[in-house]
């Protein structure tokens, strides 16, 4: 079979080739070959696109919206098509199998357009919020919209040609953990545990300052360092998680077990050995590269080799500066992309994919890997159901499996603490790492 297509197209611009090589090659596994012209040398029968102009029939059809070609992004009405929304309607192209600029569309979602100066729509800490997302206003947060398409891509060029071979993509599933804190009493400076007790007695907190004595006294284990009990649930479900480690400096939202102590260097030191360890940048550190340059240099010292990936504390991120911070660091794949206030596709897909710096017009290195939830807000959705959160994930993973995508999760190791509302919590987790597929 054949992996080789034509391209047609009257320009060339950055962002079109940027979304061609996104969604043709890299995803769809195909050999994209560049003709600039009309078209009227093609063959019939040989795989081609035409993108834009005056439908030949001499390849699939998708109609051209200015957009690709530097326009502002002007999506216009959102129509739904087999269930699917669409945006970048073109008219004249009413009846044909992609009426609309499909290619503009997946553009728009991945390049995140709509959260560059949206700072009106942002939250406390400048994170942009899901209720400003164009997902949540129209309904489809709950969708992968740009993998529906994709598949749609594909079977229309399938359909067409069949010699067409390409990427056989599948179902995936991927667990992720953020380490805010190794431990929630143990591994703290003397003043930081008079202070707990002092704040437990004072505010009637009766059971975390019992819990506290207990865990200093050596009566019970911490309640946050569940590794042992993660790793015999990686070990039964062969799960090869990955974690993302704060060894930022005590300060503000940032207040990890420091990592200057032997005991959270060595806890880092045997966490690589469950999975990749990645940087888990703090919130101090998105207003200054010199600091995420200093606590990726610390995180690689204490594990003696180079880290390439990253996710924000707090999912703390503005574009297009973090992402830029990231490269300048050395970093090749975020984890960030999620909504911290929702569960949901915030980029409308659950593949990786290469960002593109809208304002210089122009693909990078970085690979954005995409999650749909993250326990904290699953959660709050919940309205701390358990059972209720559970069917939330599962039924996420029929979705994402529908679209043959990845379905990333985010968990932290302290979310299984009883006193802080996590009471039962352990059974939907231990039940996702046995069964992240769902219903058959």
């Amino acid at each position: 079979m054949s992996t080789r297509i034509l391209f047609l197209s009257q320009h060339s611009h950055p962002r079109l080739r940027y979304v061609v090589r996104q969604v043709f090659e890299e995803w769809l596994g195909l050999k994209v070959e560049w003709l600039l012209q009309d078209g009227s040398e093609v063959v019939s029968g040989i795989p081609a696109i035409q993108y834009g102009g005056i439908d030949t029939g001499k390849g699939l059809f998708i109609p051209a919206h200015p957009y690709l070609d530097g326009g502002v992004g002007v999506y216009g009405e959102c129509i739904w098509h087999q269930g699917v929304p669409s945006f970048f309607s073109v008219n004249g192209n009413e009846g044909k199998d992609i009426p609309f600029d499909v290619l503009a569309l997946i553009f728009f979602f991945l390049s995140r357009h709509e959260e560059y100066g949206v700072h009106g729509s942002s939250d406390h800490l400048g994170r942009f919020s899901s209720q400003a997302s164009l997902a949540r206003q129209h309904g489809f947060l709950h969708l992968p919209v740009v993998d529906y398409w994709l598949m749609r891509l594909k079977d229309l060029l399938k359909d067409r040609y069949k010699q067409l071979g390409g990427a056989d993509n599948r179902y995936t599933f991927e667990m992720t953990y953020d380490i805010d804190y190794f431990w929630a009493y143990r591994q703290r400076p003397l003043w930081h545990q008079a202070g707990g007790i002092l704040k437990s007695a004072f505010t009637g907190q009766w059971l975390h300052l019992v819990r506290r004595i207990q865990v200093l006294t050596g009566v019970s284990r911490d309640p946050f360092f569940t590794f042992q009990t993660l790793h015999d649930l990686h070990q039964q479900y062969e799960i090869c998680p990955r974690f993302f480690v704060l060894v930022g400096d005590f300060r503000g939202l940032d207040r990890a077990n420091s990592w200057r102590r032997p005991a959270v260097r060595r806890a880092i030191q045997a966490l690589s050995k469950e999975g990749p360890i990645g940087l888990h940048p703090s919130v101090a550190s998105s207003a200054d590269l010199s600091i995420l340059r200093a606590e990726k240099q610390r995180l690689e010292e204490i594990l003696g080799r180079q880290v390439t990936i990253s996710r924000q504390h707090f999912l703390n991120m503005t574009l297009p500066e973090t992402y830029r911070q990231l490269i300048e660091v050395g970093i090749t794949d975020d984890y960030t992309l999620g909504f911290a206030d929702a569960t949901g596709f915030r980029a409308s897909t659950t593949r990786a994919f290469r960002w593109y710096d809208l304002e210089k017009e122009e693909e990078t290195a970085l690979r954005v890997h995409p999650f749909v939830c993250m326990d904290v807000a699953l959660r709050r959705q919940s309205g701390g159901n358990p059972e209720r959160a559970l069917q939330t994930v599962k039924t996420y993973a029929e979705v994402v499996r529908s679209a043959q995508g990845i379905l990333r999760l985010v968990w932290h190791n302290s979310s299984f603490y009883d006193l802080e509302g996590w009471a039962g919590w352990d059974r939907v987790h231990a039940e996702l790492l046995r069964d992240p597929v769902g219903p058959l």
